[in-house]
């Protein structure tokens, strides 16, 4: 399949309707329609579909493993049901005259949001602090509706550095994280600041108020495991948890 088919295949299997789905993604129509006639051959909005369909991101963007994965892989932790919580801590900083984030108009009157690659982030600063630890002047493109539904919190996309977390993200993935999640689940996929580097794992609880850290590959990043005191001496945080990821870039 080609990336019009699979969009087609995607969308017949989610139910909707072209108008439907343009909805969910915050495109016209026509968009939708010129991406299944093949008269459009690439979109920024990859993310947005997979998600509006269920479907795998990876699949839809490169045809590469199965359209639906199955429950319990690494990429169903990326595309997660979306929070019943409030968005109002969202809506607060996307309204912030300081805020790095940019909502715009694509020129179909739909809202994007524009949120930057961060290198650094200090829990609670606010975006003034986010703007000064801007990586580049690069954004990644997510619907205004997307992220008002995944994040409950301040946005930010960080760049994956390194394999441990191979194949699920790969060194130079990126992924866009919801700051307003720090309270730990088992399993789930986080970013963390230690000693100055952000870093992508999965991230447990353990007895006392600790955690525990773990890769894709622990034969070569063993798991780490600290203490509260540990945290702290190593300057250890949560910046938030992993809501979706770009791994085939």
């Amino acid at each position: 399949m080609n990336l019009s088919e699979r969009i087609k295949a995607a969308r017949k299997h989610a139910g909707l309707t072209q108008q439907q789905l343009a909805q969910l993604v915050g495109v016209a129509q026509t968009a939708i329609s010129q991406l299944e006639s093949g008269k459009a051959q690439r979109t920024t909005y990859i993310a947005e579909i997979a998600y509006a369909c269920a479907v795998s991101s990876k699949w839809l963007a490169l045809g590469e493993g199965e359209m639906r994965p199955s429950e319990g892989s690494p990429e169903i932790d990326l595309q997660e049901t979306p929070p019943t919580t409030p968005n109002s801590a969202l809506l607060g900083f996307l309204s912030s005259s300081m805020s790095p984030i940019a909502v715009v108009n694509d020129g179909n009157d739909n809202e994007v949001v524009l949120v930057p690659i961060i290198r650094d982030y200090y829990p609670g600063s606010g975006p003034a602090q986010i703007a000064l630890s801007q990586k580049s002047n690069i954004t990644y493109r997510f619907s205004k509706r997307m992220i008002e539904q995944l994040a409950t919190g301040e946005v930010v996309c960080v760049s994956v550095s390194g394999s441990a977390m191979t194949p699920v993200l790969g060194n130079g993935s990126v992924v866009a994280v919801d700051t307003g999640r720090t309270d730990i689940e088992d399993g789930k996929i986080y970013v963390i600041r230690h000693s100055g580097q952000l870093r992508t794992l999965f991230v447990y609880r353990i007895p006392g108020g600790g955690i525990r850290l773990r890769s894709m590959k622990p034969t070569e990043y063993p798991e780490e495991s600290y203490t509260p005191q540990e945290m702290e001496e190593k300057s250890i945080s949560i910046v938030g948890r992993v809501f979706w990821g770009a791994s085939f870039l």
